[in-house]
């Protein structure tokens, strides 16, 4: 479910951009990537519509990192330099000064799609 975010790591291991063109029309993924199967990633554009076909309304969509350490494959974490990420994942109060600046970005709805993954809340829609 991270297509945006799967596009962007697909440029930065130097992905030709006729792969990531041809990723985000289709987000489909071939097994050599991250897996061993093909996989379908979706923008938050997608996946809200894909719960407005099933009746459902969408309450709060948020990008997340997943693994939260010095190795973190994160689009904004990456663009701190090196040794000083390695120092903020050391001191716990810096760590957890990152996390809330990471789950405040993430919460925007318009960059949630850059997260390495998705996490949506819906519910039905009333009859």
């Amino acid at each position: 479910m991270r297509a945006l975010y799967r596009a962007f790591t697909a440029m930065s291991k130097g992905k030709s951009l006729d792969y990531v063109l041809e990723f985000l029309q289709t987000g489909r993924a071939q097994a050599v990537d991250e897996a061993l199967f093909e996989s379908k990633s979706f923008t938050p554009t997608e996946l809200i519509a894909l719960l407005e076909k099933h009746e459902l309304n969408t309450v709060k969509i948020a990008g997340k990192p997943i693994a939260f350490g010095p190795s973190i494959g994160d689009s904004f974490v990456s663009v701190i330099p090196k040794e000083k990420r390695q120092r903020i994942f050391e001191d716990p109060t810096e760590k957890e000064k990152l996390a809330r600046i990471l789950h405040k970005i993430y919460d925007e709805p318009y960059i949630a799609g850059l997260g390495s993954h998705l996490h949506i809340v819906a519910k039905k829609k009333p009859r």
